[in-house]
């Protein structure tokens, strides 16, 4: 059980490479980004209620 320490530092030291790797690819980073806007700004106005606006006069039209 002494290498247990030393396995989980390369562990996290590969992963910590693969993950800067993985994000200086600028073309992945701006695509995760636009997505991630995307997905904000649509919870953002499902959950937001516009004023003046009730269910039952959408219904009833």
């Amino acid at each position: 059980m002494k290498n247990s320490g030393l396995k989980i530092r390369e562990f996290f030291y590969k992963f910590g490479k693969k993950w800067n790797e993985w994000w200086s690819t600028k073309e992945i980073t701006k695509k995760f980004l636009y997505t991630a806007t995307l997905l904000a700004i649509y919870l953002i106005m499902t959950t937001v209620k516009s004023p003046f606006v009730t269910f039952s006069n959408i219904k009833n039209s």
